[in-house]
């Protein structure tokens, strides 16, 4: 039995042993073996039976390989665990109380934890396995349908467990026979020197076929468990998501497959492409490269034509004329219009198998600004700050993409290391942060920060109502700050006590608890004000970067590894205790004006 994720080689490995055994393989899919009408299922299984049966007897081998194998195996009738309404499912990991949406964001501004459980959680979340609720009666005696699972299951049992019978024609032969000699009474055996000589031919034997079984799946807990005994699929290989030198390994294989820049083979640049690809299985980094062609192709297509209208005085668009702007330096390059993959072609095709397709015309100037503080000062600065130990940026964007209109996505140093409690500490600080800079530096906050507070309400709740984690030691005056300022922001988004669901249910339950609900609230707090310390010290590092961000878009690659390594953040002393955000807790009211005329306070100045 293979268990992993998609696009992890499972398919692969089954055709290279076929390759290696000089062996026919039968591929197959579970949903074969599901039918509407009653019976239909065991037909088809009996015959991929015959099927492999013959080409066993053939070869002398063959292989047989069923993919998506939780439709055909998956648990019978009345052993599903059936879940009721009132009833959550049960949070092993910080990476599993999130919300993620189809390209696996936590938030609308496209924060992203790219770690492997946030990546299973996220899988679980965008293809959820069907919940047997009841079992499924036969209306009809042609309908299929016997509790929701498949009747072939049961000659595929058959199959691997029992024996086959005899050969029709040879049984009935060797009977003839023996029915002959008896008829002219032969004797069954004779004693011949102490032997014993039988006259009578031996029962036909079974055939012994060859056959080996492998099946795939991405769900192993909806299996039957009797299907995962010794003797059935009892030895299981687990795929994971390749490392790093894996990564590197696999790129250079599609990468000779296609024409590519000569930068491109250089080792330090495919390290760099196997450091930015972290998380992604082997078909996507196949697919990013494949389609890096594509995008190369578009860009060289989009860039004549700019050249054709600026040379015919032509008025250009905004988009165009920004994009003329950014890349008519190739034009300078003798290979400008060749189509191979480069670099940017690989970040493009790559940000697209991540995070969707990108969207230019979706945004304004104005909010492209505001995004672009959002994303830096809001996330990647307190992200560097409390949690750059453990976690590296792969992309810091303003560039729409799917519900998002930017996205900071970061991938831990380290997978397999734990969390304690100041790394989920860190986490809190960078869910905070956006509403904490849109304060800052605009004096209020859009309604876009309710995810990241929402994602913040559920880290505290993990951490007081799951983890036993406390607020770090302050005093009685501290607390009681802290407490009102994790008050006016606590999200309480689908947290009905009432109505728990399988996302929200332990925030539920902890909010519930007057104790649990302060330490929360503290938590938040606390949050705030550090990453309000944080940003007010270091609030001159936010106008250059945004300038960058403005002028390309996206920050990838060497250009996000030297941003992150060459920052250099002020770090928060003792005397900063004495700093408190009572202005961004509560902004002033912009709708009064002074004697003079002006604003109370300039809302958007920076």
């Amino acid at each position: 039995l293979m268990v992993g994720p998609p696009g992890t080689g499972k398919t692969l490995i089954a055709k290279a042993i076929a390759s290696t055994l000089s062996a026919p393989i039968i591929i197959t899919n579970g949903s074969a073996f599901l039918s509407t009408f009653l019976a239909i299922d065991v037909l088809v299984m009996l015959y991929m039976r015959l099927r492999a049966e013959g080409l066993a007897r053939e070869f002398g081998r063959v292989v047989v390989f069923i993919d998506e194998a939780e439709m055909l195996l998956q648990r019978r009738g009345g052993m599903q665990s059936v879940q009721t309404q009132g009833t959550t499912r049960r949070v092993d990991s910080i990476w599993s109380i999130f919300d993620y949406d189809q390209n696996g964001c936590i938030s609308p501004c496209g924060l992203m934890f790219d770690h492997s459980s946030a990546r299973e959680a996220f899988w679980e979340r965008k293809f959820p396995p069907r919940q047997q609720t009841a079992p499924q009666m036969i209306p009809f005696p042609f309908f299929g349908g016997a509790g929701g699972f498949s009747l072939a299951i049961f000659p595929f049992l058959v199959w691997l467990d029992g024996m086959d019978s005899p050969p029709l024609l040879s049984r009935l032969l060797r009977s003839k026979v023996n029915e002959l000699l008896d008829v002219l009474f032969v004797p069954p055996y004779l004693h011949l020197g102490g032997a014993t000589v039988y006259l009578r031919l031996p029962p036909a034997r079974p055939p012994a076929h060859n056959i080996y079984f492998f099946a795939a799946t991405n769900r192993p807990h909806l299996i039957d468990p009797a299907m995962r005994r010794p003797g059935r699929f009892g030895k299981t290989v687990v795929f994971t998501t390749p490392g790093e030198a894996e990564r590197e390994d696999i790129a250079a294989l599609y990468f000779s497959k296609v024409a590519h820049h000569p930068s491109l083979d250089d080792p330090e640049k495919r390290r760099e492409f196997a450091r930015v690809t972290v998380g992604l299985s082997p078909a996507e980094i196949e697919q990013v490269i494949r389609d890096a062609v594509n995008y190369r192709h578009d860009h060289i297509q989009r860039l004549k034509e700019i050249r054709a209208a600026v040379e015919a005085g032509r008025p250009l668009d905004r988009d165009s004329q920004k994009f003329w702007e950014r890349y008519r330096h190739e034009l300078e390059q003798p290979d400008w219009d060749k189509p191979w993959v480069t670099w940017d072609a690989l970040m493009e095709s790559l940000a697209a198998v991540r995070h969707g397709t990108a969207k230019p015309t979706r945004t304004t100037e104005r909010n492209r600004e505001r995004t672009a503080y959002h994303e830096f000062a809001g996330h990647f600065l307190p992200l560097r700050y409390f949690c750059g130990e453990w976690y590296r940026p792969i992309v810091l964007s303003i560039m729409p993409r799917g519900e998002a209109l930017g996205m900071v996505a970061h991938v831990p140093i380290e997978e397999h290391d734990p969390q304690p409690q100041h790394v989920l500490e860190g986490l809190l600080r960078v869910s905070v942060g956006s509403i904490v800079a849109e304060r800052l530096f605009f004096q209020d906050n859009e309604p876009g920060v309710s995810k990241d507070l929402e994602n913040a309400t559920r880290i505290a709740a993990a951490m007081v109502g799951l983890f036993g984690m406390v607020p770090r030691r302050c005093s009685a005056e501290e607390r009681r700050r802290y407490l009102r300022i994790g008050e006016s922001i606590l999200s309480v988004a689908n947290t009905h006590p009432l109505l728990p669901s399988e996302s929200n249910g332990f925030v539920s339950s902890t909010l519930g608890s007057p104790r649990k609900r302060e330490d929360v609230c503290v938590l938040l707090g606390q949050a705030f004000v550090d990453v309000y310390r944080l940003l007010r010290k270091n609030r001159d590092l936010a106008p250059p970067v945004v300038q960058e961000l403005l002028a390309k878009d996206e920050l990838v690659g060497r250009d996000l590894e030297r941003l992150w390594d060459t920052l250099e953040l002020q770090p928060l002393l003792a005397e900063d205790k004495a700093v408190w955000p009572e202005d961004e807790v509560a902004p002033e009211n912009p709708f009064y004006r002074r004697v003079d005329g002006s604003q109370a306070q300039a809302a958007g100045s920076v």
